[in-house]
């Protein structure tokens, strides 16, 4: 964990995702991240946070955990950082088969699209097993308001 880290702990149930949102919000805002990028943080988090409550528990139910810190560059903070913890069955979905886009929609299996948007909407995305833990950490840099 980050020393600037700020932590929400919810159920893994899809009425979660408001609460998350507006904490991931209301810190990013508070880090210095512009209005015009939250969408995009906010689709991180809503990737993830369906996958965990959907598939991590197997329907027993459970806990995520949602940390925002800083991401820092010579001293001025330069991007944030989400990390989406939970406690179910061990997954790395920056290992899974990513779908195949070339396919038309009625021949593509359904899933995988929103885990693939998660990567390349992120600076950077990283996943780590420690202890009984699924930890999914996504960064964004913050990018100048006048930037298009």
């Amino acid at each position: 964990m980050n020393d600037n880290a700020v932590i929400v702990r919810l159920p893994a149930v899809p009425e979660s995702l408001a609460t998350a949102t507006a904490f991931v919000e209301e810190r990013a805002q508070a880090l210095g991240m512009p209005a015009m990028q939250l969408p995009t943080l906010d689709l991180l988090l809503e990737e993830v946070v369906v996958n965990v409550y959907s598939h991590a528990y197997k329907d027993q139910g459970g806990t995520l955990e949602v940390e925002v810190y800083p991401q820092e560059q010579a001293g001025k903070i330069s991007g944030v950082c989400l990390v989406v913890r939970d406690w179910g069955t061990p997954f790395n979905p920056l290992s899974a088969t990513p779908p195949d886009t070339t396919q038309s929609v009625e021949d593509r299996p359904i899933g995988g699209l929103g885990l693939l948007l998660v990567e390349e909407m992120a600076t950077s995305c990283r996943y780590r097993y420690v202890d009984g833990t699924n930890e999914l950490t996504m960064c964004l840099d913050i990018q100048d308001e006048t930037t298009p």
